[in-house]
Formats: structure tokens, sequence, C-alpha cells
């Protein structure tokens, strides 16, 4: 199910590198660029590096710098529900 398997950990400055202006990044398109691996099941965002542009990342957590640099780029923090906690009300 989706939410489960490993925590990928990625820095805002290999995003920078990696994405262009508007683009909307998520679990899918750190994957497909290579930059997660297939086992990963949800993103934190770490400030490494510089952001240099506006984006739309999708992440179950983020550090606050993180936080931070994405709006002072003029982009948009989606913090997204981890599902493990919904899983178990599924049961």
């Amino acid at each position: 199910p989706a939410g489960h398997g490993e925590q990928g950990i990625i820095n805002i400055g290999v995003i920078d590198a990696m994405f262009e202006a508007e683009s909307v990044v998520t679990l899918e398109t750190l994957k497909a660029k290579g930059l997660l691996t297939k086992k990963t099941g949800r993103i934190k965002v770490l400030a490494g590096g510089m952001l240099h542009k506006p984006l739309t990342i999708k992440a179950e957590s983020y550090s606050v710098q993180a936080i931070k640099m994405i709006e002072l780029t003029g982009g948009t923090v989606i913090i997204l529900k981890d599902d493990v906690e919904n899983a178990s009300n599924n049961e």
C-alpha cells in the first residue's frame, strides 16, 4: 500500500538541479529521475544545497529550513499524510 516502504531523504539542492521551474515534485517524479529507489514509500525533504526556482513539492515530511527555502522562492509545500496511520484504521 501507499505510504509503506522506506523513507527517502532528498536534499533541496538535488531537486533544484533536476527539476525545471514550476515543476511538481512527487515520489513518482523523483523515482522517474532515478533519485529514489523503487522501495521508497515516502519522502523527507532536507535543506541541503540551494533552491533557485519556484517548485511545488509533495512529501510526507520536511525540515523547517527546507520549508522556508521552498516558500522564499515562491514555491508550494504540500504535506502528505503518511498512510501508515490510515492503513491501520482500515483493517
